[in-house]
């Protein structure tokens, strides 16, 4: 059997007389000819030099981790798609609905509602049902018209103005005027009705999302990225006391689904159509919104946003904020204040505070931490202002003030220590009368399910108000009867401390979060290195989900995890064009800093100078 090399010989020996056999009378032809074959068979023949040698396919160039990404938004983006797109695990439908225009994240919003109609408790079904069916209809009947349009946002309003009048019905069926008078409610009746409300809300958000597979796919998500982080942080050149720390904190994280219960998280928005994911630091829970699972229908979509977002649990601004309310001598004391009823220290307990703790500091000494190294690190060549205990004291001192002035706007301290007030030109009794914690739920609408916010400005004045009455030796009754000159100067007395207070209070939190502290810094040089810190740790726990993933599937996964930053789809006339520049460059440089030594590997792409991101960082 003839092998491949004399195959080819005979080939071109035969190629060569079939072509001499045309050349009559072309003798000089047939001598060139005759010597390009002889030429060419003692080339065939010849040892190849190493310069000649095919290139062996896993020498070649390899394709850049930026074209991956790049490439995958093009796609996602360009007219064929328009924003929505079938990928391996699911579908992104960040687009709009061909006929109407309307979001289709806003459209699968819609359709949950409409699904849920069975699920929902007996009044509320009641009063939602009839339009709820008429939504249905014009789902199941778009066209592009006016009257469309119309009549699908008159629906969407009749949806709204039932959920009121449940709310309403529910608050009180004994007593319908009460609704209708509500300029007449004490604070308390107000946030019951605003309770009512949220409850409604959240029951209707429950029957949509409870077991819809968007959200069940948020869930099990959650579970994986959770062990992806607890797995990595182990790898954290740290020591151990800290690496137990950081993991019971990711570990305590709780998901939610997006909800009005201030003791979960979430807005009216979160729950139908905003494309988002948060932490709540004040409860300690976290969810995605509806708009983003809604959009992003894909477990790879939304492995690295929750990551991310879980590790805001643990991030430069987080650990520094949790080290200070546990350690600061000043926040300590202050915790005390919280929710406070009535006097919390005695006057000397609060005159020694003043006298020995709530004072400005001869020097400010940034506590060091484990992570200083990689927070530099992230701040790179940005060169920021030197923290010193001039430029922090001018800083707080004018935070302080701004906040102290608005809340004498709103004459804040004026109505806790007044028995009475003007409103309507009548005088009611005054319900927050020496009641912080009334004038605070007014504002805030609920109570917190836990007393993870700082002791608020109006609660430390409030303290020090006693202890002033109490050195002019008048009770609150003698107080309401005394001359306006006293009353003012107890009044300013007891802001000025608080003031004084809060300054000395602030100091102690710059000591603690350093470089890391948004206001101290420069805001024209600031680095948020907490925003760094969360892409550093959830792109470092990345390459173990990849690897559970074919290999097929690898890059188009990779695609996925920043597809969220794939801002083709911005439009002129939503933004300025330099606006429009601004986000797409850094949105790119998020998508392409994904792309660290052990992903680019995983995946066969290589990282182009300057793309590297925060990959080189370490602690």
């Amino acid at each position: 059997m003839l092998d491949m090399k004399s195959l080819i010989q005979y080939y071109l020996i035969f190629f060569s007389f079939f072509n001499l056999s045309f050349a009559h009378g072309e003798s000089s032809y047939l001598k060139q000819s005759t010597k390009e074959v002889i030429q060419a068979i003692n080339d065939f023949n010849r040892p190849l030099i190493e310069l000649e040698c095919l290139v062996n396919p896993l020498d070649a160039p390899k394709k850049t981790c930026a074209a991956i990404t790049d490439n995958f938004c093009r796609d996602l983006w360009s007219t064929k798609n328009d924003g929505n797109l079938k990928v391996f695990d699911g579908q992104i439908l960040s687009g709009k609905s061909p006929i109407t225009g309307i979001d289709l994240s806003v459209v699968a919003n819609d359709k949950a509602l409409v699904d849920s109609v069975d699920k929902l408790p007996a009044d509320t079904k009641k009063y939602l049902s009839p339009s709820i069916k008429k939504l249905a209809d014009l789902l199941n009947n778009e066209t592009k018209s006016p009257m469309w349009i119309f009549n699908y946002t008159k629906t969407k309003m009749a949806i709204n103005n039932a959920m009121e009048k449940i709310a309403n019905e529910r608050f009180d069926k004994t007593n319908p005027t009460k609704i209708e008078n509500n300029q007449n409610w004490t604070i308390l009746e107000s946030v019951k009705y605003e309770t009512e409300k949220r409850k409604v809300f959240d029951e209707i958000t429950n029957a949509k999302y409870k077991d819809h597979p968007n959200w069940l796919r948020v869930e099990a998500a959650f579970v994986k990225s959770k062990e992806l982080l607890l797995k990595n942080i182990e790898t954290l050149g740290v020591p151990q006391n800290k690496i137990n720390e950081l993991k019971s904190k990711i570990s305590s994280v709780e998901l939610a689904i997006p909800s009005l219960n201030p003791g979960l998280i979430g807005t009216k928005e979160c729950a139908s159509t905003e494309v988002n994911a948060y932490y709540w630091p004040v409860t300690n829970k976290f969810t995605v919104c509806a708009g983003y699972f809604n959009r992003y229908q894909s477990e790879s979509s939304l492995i690295f946003i929750i990551a991310h977002e879980l590790s805001h649990s643990i991030d430069s601004q987080k650990q520094a904020y949790e080290q200070w309310r546990k350690e600061a001598p000043i926040s300590t004391k202050l915790d005390s204040l919280i929710k406070s009823k009535n006097q919390t220290y005695s006057c000397k307990e609060w005159k020694n505070m003043n006298e020995e703790l709530f004072l400005v500091k001869t020097d400010l000494n940034v506590v060091k931490t484990p992570f200083d190294n990689l927070y530099n690190c992230f701040i790179g060549d940005v060169k920021s202002d030197e923290i010193n205990l001039s430029s922090a004291l001018a800083l707080a001192q004018q935070e302080v003030k701004k906040e102290m002035e608005i809340l004498v706007r709103e004459n804040a301290f004026s109505k806790l220590v007044e028995k009475t007030q003007v409103i309507d030109n009548k005088i009611v009794d005054n319900q927050a009368y020496y009641r912080p914690d009334i004038q605070i739920l007014g504002w805030r609408g609920h109570n917190e399910e836990n007393n993870n916010k700082p002791a608020d400005v109006t609660e430390i004045f409030m303290q020090s108000f006693y202890c002033f009455l109490e050195d002019n030796k008048l009770t609150p009754k003698e107080y309401e009867s005394s001359s306006q000159e006293l009353k003012a100067k107890i009044l300013e007395k007891a802001m000025e401390q608080t003031s004084k207070i809060k300054v000395a209070d602030k100091l102690q939190y710059y000591s603690y979060c350093g470089k890391n502290c948004r206001s101290i810094i420069s805001n024209n040089l600031f680095v948020d290195t907490s925003e760094k810190m969360a892409d550093w740790l959830a792109i470092k726990a990345y390459p173990d989900y990849l690897k559970t993933l074919p290999a097929e599937n690898r890059a188009e996964a990779s695609a996925l995890t920043t597809s969220l930053y794939c801002t083709d789809g911005l439009k002129e006339a939503d933004y300025s064009a330099e606006k429009l520049m601004a986000y797409r460059a850094e949105n790119r440089h998020r998508r392409i800093s994904l792309y660290t030594p052990e992903i680019s590997k995983i995946l066969g792409c290589s990282v182009e100078a300057g793309q590297e991101g925060d990959s080189k960082c370490k602690p």
